[in-house]
């Protein structure tokens, strides 16, 4: 069970994902997220010592609880192929959920200004990509995939379905509902695969 000091962590890293997703990145500040939950800067400091700790705290609570929802959802399918087609749903729908996530992770901030959350963002990826490559191994020697299937290249295909979607979302401002983009995006992938 999580303690207060937990919780108020969960609750800071939410409003810096609400503030991300409304404002973009450039615009995060300590004092915003102090207001945005009704805490004081110096209550805020006592959890995370700058802003570089808080975006770093959004970007491994995104990949832990989107790694825990897959793993859950998934837990009880055995077809590797089905699967791939519910991680692919799980994963826009937790983009719609989050919708700071895209704007966070396509920043210049992580990409060009902080080696700690490029890294962190990195480590988070390729976590991605291992359990998308295990599964489509496992396709593969099940007979579930074409026989000369690239595994690499697969999985990171499989990645830039979620990637490339969620830009464009994010770029038309969340014009639409990206996880009714799931059903076109597998037809495409699975094509691919057989």
């Amino acid at each position: 069970m999580p303690n207060n000091f937990d919780s108020r962590k969960e609750q800071i890293i939410h409003a810096a994902l609400k503030i991300i997703s409304e404002e973009g990145v450039a615009n995060l500040t300590m004092m915003k997220i102090a207001q945005k939950i009704g805490i004081s800067d110096a209550a805020l400091y006592r959890h995370f010592k700058n802003k570089h700790e808080i975006m770093r705290g959004v970007i491994e609570t995104m990949g832990r609880n989107l790694t825990a929802n897959m793993s859950v959802a998934v837990s009880d399918i055995d077809d590797p192929i089905a699967k791939l087609k519910k991680i692919l749903g799980i994963h826009l729908a937790y983009l719609e959920k989050n919708r700071g996530i895209p704007r966070l992770i396509f920043s210049e901030a992580v990409h060009q200004n902080d080696p700690v959350l490029r890294k962190t963002l990195l480590q988070m990826v390729n976590s991605y990509l291992d359990l998308i490559r295990g599964i489509l191994r496992r396709a593969k020697a099940e007979g579930r995939v074409k026989e000369d299937i690239n595994i690499e290249a697969g999985a990171i295909g499989f990645l830039g379905l979620v990637q490339a979607t969620a830009l464009l979302w994010s770029l038309s401002d969340f014009s639409f509902s990206i996880s009714k983009k799931a059903p076109a995006l597998w037809r495409v992938f699975a094509e691919s695969l057989s």
